[in-house]
């Protein structure tokens, strides 16, 4: 099918990436969402994307991959992801992303995602695992359109594979939402934290928490998301959650620390869940993994 997608812009903030992501989605002639442009440095690859039934019409799913095995000292990692009016896509990755222990230089993953008035963007990752030593640089860049919707995710896992409490060196993450045309910005979240804070356990930091993840809902029904969030959140155990409305009502943003992966894993879910049955009446087919 010809690329009927408008060409990737670039990430403006992100420095020059050593590998790159690009993926466009648009509606085809036969009323379906396609994957209409696609380009995948080492260590990016891509499965085949795939439809499931009780999914909105046209929803195309696709999981990431990665051939490496994981984020190592020096990576320069960029993801740019645009779909198109009244396009709907779920993306996400078949599994978490180990970060490797790191010397001095570090390693940056920064993505951007592109949403035209009618859309509906899922960007659902798995957490990212830090290793002892890790240190990540990473970067989120919503730029939506009014009357799109958009769904965006980025969690972190804390983890030892010798079980002595090691910590990861730094984590700073950063996420911004700005409209498409204008580029005026309408919310920034910055977090800058060393593994030796969040292993100190300060209850005014993250307490007991073994994992965080942020999730923003963009979308219409900002007034009534953040309390159906709240109520599927308090179903789930190991969890310690709290959601916001988005200023001038773009949406809602949730916040979640968890006492493990398990914990982290299904609060996302259950966050992903309420939101589109909120947004399309019916619950989303689980994803298997």
């Amino acid at each position: 099918m010809p690329d009927s997608s408008p060409a990737p812009t670039e990430l403006q903030v992100s420095a020059a990436p050593r590998s790159r992501l690009e993926l466009s989605f648009a509606v085809g002639a036969d009323g379906e969402t396609q994957l209409t442009h696609q380009f995948a440095g080492y260590p990016f690859h891509l499965c085949r994307p795939f439809r499931l039934n009780g999914d909105p019409r046209g929803m195309l799913t696709l999981y990431l991959q990665s051939c490496s095995g994981g984020i190592y000292e020096g990576d320069r990692l960029s993801t740019f992801i645009h779909i198109a009016q009244g396009a709907a896509a779920h993306v996400t990755t078949q599994a978490a992303t180990i970060a490797y222990g790191m010397r001095e230089a570090g390693a940056r993953h920064h993505a951007a995602l592109e949403t035209a008035a009618g859309s509906l963007l899922e960007y659902v990752p798995d957490p990212i695992i830090l290793f002892p030593r890790a240190r990540l640089d990473a970067r989120l860049l919503i730029r939506a359109e009014p009357a799109s919707r958009a769904i965006a995710a980025e969690a972190f896992l804390l983890h030892d594979p010798l079980a002595r409490a090691r910590p990861f060196a730094a984590l700073a993450s950063m996420l911004q939402i700005e409209e498409r045309n204008g580029g005026r910005v309408l919310f920034r979240d910055r977090i800058d934290i060393s593994g030796e804070s969040w292993l100190s356990r300060n209850p005014a930091i993250t307490g007991a928490a073994g994992g965080m993840a942020t999730m923003v809902m963009l979308g219409p029904d900002a007034k009534i998301l953040p309390e159906r969030l709240r109520a599927s959140l308090d179903a789930i155990s190991g969890i310690w959650a709290g959601v916001s409305s988005l200023p001038d009502e773009a949406g809602a943003i949730c916040r979640m620390l968890a006492q493990d992966g398990r914990g982290l894993r299904a609060g996302m879910a259950a966050a992903w869940r309420a939101t589109r049955l909120q947004w399309t009446g019916t619950e989303p087919s689980p994803r298997r993994k």
